[in-house]
């Protein structure tokens, strides 16, 4: 497969291949789109993928992957879609994606991945759909996800977060979704959010939040669902 050097598009999704993703894949320089989701492709994730340096679309959804290599794997600059969800990732939030400063989806969902989720998380300023769900991260939602200001739909929900909800998060006036149910957040609602008059659906269930709801929520007329 490496002497397809002109190969700008590949997709084997949806079948049933196993072992581990071939790194002579990397050699594939020219690749723009690689799609590899639900197969039972397994072991860590190759670190040769981040020389697919003109990659903008990589999905390895749906498999039994391990995390990369964190020193090894770099950043892919012009990747806007990213899709790792319903794998085994786990540790830390992979490094290398702090450098893919294009993208504009991140699906990590349904994964193991534990620690902090990363305030530096924010230079992925063209952000606008973040699902981080069923994993195991810890302390608190950073403020600086505040200013990804071009986010429309964030979903935290089943980790183990703690601590306040930032009213930071008022500033992210084109959110439609946010889902931060399920974990341990136990402070009151900002009435900051009241100001993302753009949500449409907005859960924070299964909680220890305290105090009263603030009056600004009434405002969102658009929020079709709630929990």
């Amino acid at each position: 497969m490496g002497n397809l050097t002109q190969l700008t598009y590949l997709d084997l999704a949806s079948n049933y291949f196993s072992n581990t993703i071939p790194p002579e894949i990397g050699l594939l320089s020219k690749l723009h789109v690689l799609n590899l989701s639900r197969n039972s492709l397994g072991g860590p994730i190759p670190y040769q993928l981040s020389n697919l340096q003109k990659a903008r679309y990589l999905d390895l959804g749906e498999n039994k992957l391990e995390s990369p290599d964190p020193i090894k794997t770099s950043g892919m600059p012009h990747l806007t879609y990213l899709n790792l969800s319903y794998n085994t990732l786990a540790e830390e939030f992979p490094p290398f994606i702090l450098n893919c400063r294009n993208l504009t989806l991140l699906d990590l969902s349904s994964n193991h991945l534990s620690g902090p989720i990363p305030p530096n998380l924010s230079k992925l300023a063209w952000l606008k759909v973040l699902l981080l769900g069923y994993n195991k991260f810890t302390g608190e939602i950073p403020t600086e996800i505040g200013s990804i200001l071009r986010l429309e739909v964030l979903f935290l929900y089943n980790n183990s977060l703690s601590g306040h909800i930032p009213p930071s998060l008022g500033q992210l006036r084109m959110l439609q979704k946010l889902d931060l149910g399920h974990n341990q957040l136990n402070s009151t609602i900002p009435s900051e959010h009241g100001l993302c008059t753009n949500l449409t659906y907005l859960s924070l269930a299964e909680n220890s939040l305290i105090g009263q709801l603030p009056y600004s929520l009434y405002k969102l007329t658009k929020i079709s669902e709630h929990n």
